[in-house]
């Protein structure tokens, strides 16, 4: 392990098989004092904290998969359309700057592709789905708001599904112009 470290000569593979032995030995010693500690509550409070952990990693998943695709469309659009580049959507992964980032991507991204369809002469899609956007950021927004979260939180779900529908639509239409 102090190999590691010290900037060793090991291959890669060897050097994260003896980072996961490393990880492991620690986890198992921690649960070892967990299950062996004497508060009966300290058992439960690890299982809470796995639970909670597992929850925020799929989470954390789902966020990459929504910028993955939100980037993508961005990079069909082309370069004199585009509002933002397709690498500024991952800041959508920074906690609490992407109550605010959430606007200028969602909303760039209609605006581009309204852009794009409007230099190929196309003018009979509307605003892009920009008004689908704008409720999903502004139900984003208020999901930090306790109570109204309830509310605002499903009706985000359901305005993203819709939106990503739209714009895949749009994105098939694109490069269905060429």
């Amino acid at each position: 392990m102090a190999a590691i470290w010290r900037g060793g000569r090991e291959s890669g593979v060897s050097q994260s098989l003896t980072f996961l032995s490393f990880v492991a030995a620690l986890t198992a010693l921690l649960m070892e004092q967990t299950y062996n500690a004497p508060h009966p509550d300290m058992a439960g409070l690890a299982i809470v904290a796995v639970v909670v952990l597992f929850i925020l990693v799929i989470a954390f998943a789902i966020q990459a998969v929504i910028c993955y695709f939100i980037a993508d469309h961005y990079r069909i659009i082309p370069q004199d359309s585009r509002k933002m580049e397709p690498g500024q959507v991952w800041l959508l992964m920074i906690p609490l700057f992407n109550i605010y980032w959430v606007f200028p991507v969602f909303l760039g991204l209609s605006e581009s592709y309204q852009t794009a369809f409007a230099r190929r002469g196309r003018t009979d899609l509307g605003d892009c789905s920009r008004q689908v956007a704008l409720w999903y950021c502004i139900c984003l927004a208020l999901c930090i708001i306790p109570c109204l979260n309830y509310i605002a939180g499903p009706a985000a779900l359901v305005l993203l599904i819709l939106y990503l529908v739209q714009i895949s639509d749009y994105k098939r239409q694109l490069i269905a112009l060429g």
